[in-house]
């Protein structure tokens, strides 16, 4: 039994964000036997950006129930499922934090569609959940809400069942299952897809002193700066030492 997730936040960052909304849909490997969606009251208020994301308003939670208030329904729906999420380890992370808040420790296996998919439906020019759905036509219906995308994963997450199924009846072995887990565990990395930009620059590094020239670019003499970092201004006037420059 699988169980597909998907949670709508208030930001980024589980230590210090909160969930708004959660979707849950039951995959007995067939098909889709059961689902649980619901607004949370995140117990703080909704950053502009992020409603105007999801189109979720604080006073659309207001009255919601609060993540306790649900916890031991999402404990049983997916109880003796593996996690399933587009990019798991944000949703997961999430869902454990927010038990860890109420002293329970929530543990699942996991699966990632966003990983299985690389390796199982490779050479997509993106493999976000709108991009990937839309290049292999699978319907998402309210995209950057929990039941839109966790239904939308649910199909994807049946399309990848259907392609793994079939390649074990040409070689039939591990159940079905285990394949995935295989399958997720070495799955490739990322790329950018031909003719993409550079990808955008890291901060810097506390690591890294800063240069004297007025960009403040890290010193691009130091062994761990990316290759493609551009070289500062005035070479001579970078140093290597750890020692902030007076100004």
């Amino acid at each position: 039994m699988y169980a597909i997730v998907d949670l709508e936040t208030t930001g980024g960052q589980p230590a210090q964000d909160r969930i708004t909304e959660i979707a849950v849909y039951i995959h007995d490997g067939e098909k889709i036997i059961d689902e649980y969606a619901t607004l949370l009251n995140p117990g703080r208020s909704i950053p502009p950006f992020i409603t105007q994301l999801t189109g979720i308003t604080n006073d659309m939670v207001r009255d919601a129930p609060k993540f306790h208030e649900v916890a031991r329904k999402v404990v049983e729906i997916t109880e003796g499922c593996v996690f399933v999420a587009h990019n798991v380890r944000f949703d997961y992370s999430f869902l454990k934090k927010e038990f860890a808040d109420l002293g329970y420790n929530y543990q699942r296996k996991t699966l990632c569609t966003v990983r299985l998919s690389r390796s199982l439906i490779p050479g997509q020019p993106s493999y976000s959940l709108g991009k990937l759905c839309q290049n292999i036509g699978i319907p998402l219906n309210g995209r950057h809400r929990a039941a839109g995308d966790a239904h939308a994963t649910a199909l994807l997450f049946g399309r990848l069942l259907g392609i793994t199924q079939e390649s074990e009846a040409g070689a039939p072995g591990a159940p079905t299952a285990d394949t995935l887990a295989q399958v997720d565990a070495l799955a490739p990395a990322g790329r950018r897809p031909e003719g993409a930009g550079a990808p955008p620059r890291p901060r810097r590094p506390s690591a890294w002193p800063p240069c004297s020239w007025p960009s403040k670019l890290p010193c691009c003499r130091r062994s761990s700066a990316p290759k493609w970092w551009p070289r500062c201004p005035r070479p001579p006037a970078c140093t290597t030492s750890t020692t902030r420059r007076a100004r």
